[in-house]
């Protein structure tokens, strides 16, 4: 029965979701109304699959499908939501999602649909992890045939039978025990288990056996503990135990008890008839070298030992897993198993003393076998000892194979195991179309990913990636240091100090591109472990917020002004109105010759009133719209349009540069202009140009009027100062600093004005000669 777990805010369509899923018969199905709720019974029950709707209150389905796959990145997840868009569908498999399903149409055929998609992608999931394990355990078993071939000590066999069978991943822990003649276990061995197996050693050195090791030793058969939490608490080795099933069987031939070996799998795997005969046919195996090994040791007679010792090698022979074959020296099969008989459709009796060995090898290979076979012989260091070609059936149909091959010590024979490649590449090639899709959906991913050495060596780009940074090839990236390209070896540590403690990262960093163009990133970083904890890589992914940083600045600036505005503006309006309504009452009672004095005064408040009324609708809309990007040279073109400058020239030299900065940047321009005009009193000239100053870029507006005093360079920005309004340059500067523009009066008194408008370099660039900076 498969237990799914079903996630949606709707309670009506889990109800509905519950009764089809459930009503296959084929699953059970938990139900959670929120993503937090459904984490929170993951991290408790066991599932087979995951269906999570997308849209969902606090966290959506992707969301939760990224706290999942921290915890767990094998499980089945399908997104099964009602939102149709693509860039969801790419999110959701970029994310991890085995299916994206789209709700709607007939309840049936939808639920049916997702009933296939469950089954389809848990079989899947299944099929892999199942392939992967076989194939380890097949590489450690063959490993395990050729060392027992080999090696003639007992001690040195059981130590390194344990290393092979752990090496590959497809056993995590094992252990083997030899008795000697009279009974006792007096040889240990383990792999994977660590310090528990001492105080486990001693128990079984006392008369002590664990529960498992008793029932093998009584009933001559494997056992298998599925659920070691119910009979195994008190065992020593429960602890690395618990999690896992556990096998154990007798090793025994001729009535001679040997010992007894163990392993830990999977779960998952321990129903597998196929699993459990690989391990019983190993031991069978074992327990033929062991005798092989004791009856060399003792004085028997000569007929007796090369009989038992014949018996030994056929049963290894037919038993290695692999097609295997012996040749003479000239190359004639001397024997060969059950398995080469079905890899080449010749029956052994066909082979075994009668066929050349090159008679089943491709006519295309013929010759370097040969080669292959001679010089082995004479020189045997510079011959592979691996290698593949080709064998042929009798009706000529070819087939790759893998050989191993090795002289059988003491003779001139050779012993060769042949795999059978076509399925291997059938598993290799279902696992490698996974791994391209996978690989696809990174490389077009817009965001920039990249991975890593556990030394923070660069091992893999995107396209993103490389866009981002400014380099043309993957080939100038891969290999070198660092999680953040613009940040130095040395600060590497010292920027993200909690990365390497916690494993993970999540922030905003200032870096600089291949050209050294400064901009802002937003990292997520995670250190990737395998089930032993030990890091495998670092997998990381940035996006540029430059721009959306500079705005968000911006953004706050501007709310920061206007609630200047509002206080300002209400103080300097009611002070005028304050003093033209007293002149107002003075006029009720004053000569009329007296009159027009006042009249002229109440005119000039009226016009303060209007100008700073003015100040406040341009002030007020500092800020509202977003920043863009403006040509300096468009904006001094309309500048002289609105103002009545002649006879005086305005000359601009500023080419094509643009200038990131609030929509109000045209009134910089018209109001450093009239500045220019009123107070400058003998101006002739006015020039606007760009220079580059280091990194930054200066505007520079100058005139060859009299100048700026030096104890007003400061003061001329400030609200209300000079003859006329007061808001002018104030303004000026406001709607510089909405983006982080600076300006300064940088003139001679007697000389001309001189105005400094300095930019970072993410605030200007020349489109129409680089593209953009």
């Amino acid at each position: 029965m498969m237990r799914v777990l079903l996630v949606d805010d709707e309670p009506t369509l889990l109800d509905i979701g519950k009764i089809f899923l459930e009503k296959t018969g084929q699953m059970q199905v938990t139900t959670a109304q929120s993503a937090p709720e459904a984490l929170a019974i993951f991290s408790q029950e066991g599932f087979d699959a995951i269906v999570s709707d997308y849209e969902m209150p606090g966290m959506n389905g992707i969301e939760l499908l990224r706290a999942v796959r921290e915890q767990d990145d094998q499980i089945p997840f399908i997104i099964f939501t009602g939102r149709g868009r693509e860039e969801v569908a790419i999110e959701a498999i970029n994310s991890g999602a085995d299916f994206y399903l789209q709700k709607g149409g007939a309840p049936r055929a939808q639920f049916a649909e997702l009933v296939h998609k469950i089954n389809q992608s848990a079989r899947r999931r299944g099929s892999e992890k199942k392939i992967t394990h076989l194939n380890s355990v097949l590489l450690a078993i063959r490993d395990v045939h050729q060392l027992i071939a080999a090696e003639k000590d007992p001690d040195q066999l059981i130590h390194r039978v344990c290393d092979l069978l752990t090496a590959t991943r497809g056993y995590r822990h094992v252990w083997i025990s030899l008795a000697d003649d009279s009974g006792p276990f007096v040889k240990f061995a383990e792999s994977g288990i660590g310090t528990d197996f001492v105080h486990f050693r001693e128990e079984i050195l006392g008369g002590r056996y664990p529960s498992c090791m008793k029932k093998a030793l009584r009933t001559g058969e494997l056992v298998m503990f599925d659920h070691p939490e119910l009979t195994c608490t008190s065992c020593p080795l429960y602890p690395e135990h618990k999690s896992m099933s556990n096998m154990i069987v007798r090793i025994m031939s001729r009535g001679r008890m040997f010992g007894v070996i163990s392993a830990t799998l999977p779960k998952e795997f321990a129903d597998d008839g196929d699993e459990r005969k690989l391990f019983a046919d190993l031991a069978d195996d074992l327990a033929f070298a062991f005798h092989a090994m004791e009856s060399a040791t003792k004085s028997v007679q000569a007929e007796n030992a090369l009989q038992q010792s014949e018996e030994l090698y056929r049963t290894l022979f037919e038993r290695t897993g692999t097609a295997t074959v012996i040749l003479d020296e000239d190359g004639t099969v001397v024997r060969a198993n059950r398995e080469m008989e079905r890899l080449s459709g010749y029956p052994l009796s066909a082979m075994e003393q009668k066929m050349k060995w090159t008679s089943l090898v491709s006519d295309k290979d013929v010759a370097r076998i040969q080669e292959f076979h001679r010089t082995r012989r004479v020189a045997p260091e510079s011959v592979p000892k691996s290698y593949e070609f080709s064998i042929k059936n009798p009706e000529g149909e070819e087939s790759d194979v893998f050989a191993t091959v090795s002289m059988i010590p003491g003779s001139s024979q050779t012993l060769i195991s042949l795999m059978d490649l076509r399925k291997l590449r059938e598993t290799e090639g279902a696992l490698q179309e996974t791994m391209l899709i996978k690989e696809t959906a990174i490389e077009s991913s817009p965001t920039a990913i990249s991975i890593l050495d556990p030394d923070g060596t660069l091992t893999y780009v995107n396209r993103a990636f490389r866009r981002m940074w400014g380099y043309e090839s993957t080939e100038e990236l891969i290999g070198r240091k660092g999680l953040i390209l613009g940040l130095a070896e040395d600060q590497q540590a010292g920027g993200l100090p909690d990365f390497w403690k916690t494993g993970s990262v999540i922030g905003e960093f200032e870096v600089e591109k291949r050209d050294g163009t400064p901009f802002v990133i937003h990292l997520t970083a995670k250190i990737v472990k395998n089930p032993d904890g030990h890091p495998v890589c670092i997998m990381a992914s940035m996006i540029d917020i430059t721009e959306t940083r500079n705005y968000r600045e911006a953004l706050q600036r501007a709310n920061e002004k206007l609630n200047l505005l509002s206080d300002v503006t209400r103080h300097d309006v009611l002070n005028h109105l304050t003093s033209l309504l007293g002149y107002l009452e003075l006029m009720k009672n004053t000569p009329p010759e007296t009159v027009p004095i006042y009249i002229g005064k109440v005119e000039s408040l009226a016009r303060t009133i209007e100008n700073q009324i003015s100040f406040t609708s341009d002030y007020r809309n500092m800020g509202v719209l977003a920043p863009r990007w403006q040509r300096v040279d468009n904006l001094v073109t309309a500048a002289t349009l609105q103002v009545d400058h002649l006879p005086v020239d305005i000359l601009s030299t500023t080419g094509p540069v643009e200038m990131y900065a609030d929509p109000l940047l045209a009134k910089v321009f018209v109001n450093l202009i009239d500045n220019a005009l009123r107070h400058g009193e003998h101006v002739t000239r006015i020039s606007i140009s760009f220079v580059r100053r280091e990194e930054n870029g200066v505007l520079v507006i100058e005139d060859n009027g009299k100048g700026i005093p030096p104890d007003l360079k400061d003061k001329i920005f400030d609200r209300g100062f000079g003859r006329n309004t007061g808001y002018g340059l104030f303004l000026v500067r406001a709607i510089l600093d909405i983006t982080g523009i600076a300006i300064h009066e940088t003139g001679v008194e007697g000389e001309g004005a001189r105005f400094e408008i300095t930019m970072r370099p993410e605030l200007f660039r020349f489109p129409e000669i680089t593209g953009g900076q």
